[in-house]
């Protein structure tokens, strides 16, 4: 899975094979969105929702849409991000809101 759109013009979003597996996992709950946070607390921690209990406001940015994940990233943190951003998975630190914290797994961001 990969996109090349975003506001930033050469942003692309991978997947590794954990998360693919992971998104393939949690799709059977439906259409679903990754939202990159830029909170105080927890960073740019992504956080995977169904999309129909997401609320998207103004400032986010959709970089990459293809079934069954939505990704989004808030304007102002874009530009923090190199020209790829990863999305992978982890057993570490599983807290939270995130869909796969019931699993005891947790999506993490990098940028190459």
């Amino acid at each position: 899975m990969h996109s090349d759109f975003s506001s930033k013009e050469s942003l692309q979003v991978t997947f590794t094979p954990d998360a693919i597996e992971l998104l393939n996992r949690l799709k059977v709950q439906g259409s679903l969105v990754i939202h990159v946070s830029d909170g105080c607390c927890d960073g740019t921690v992504p956080n995977c929702y169904l999309q129909d209990e997401f609320y998207s406001d103004s400032n986010d940015v959709v970089v990459y849409n293809e079934p069954p994940v939505k990704v989004l990233i808030p304007k102002t943190t874009i530009d923090r991000f190199k020209n790829n951003l990863v999305i992978d998975v982890h057993d570490k630190n599983v807290a939270g809101f995130s869909l796969e914290v019931a699993l005891d797994k947790r999506f993490y961001i990098r940028s190459e």
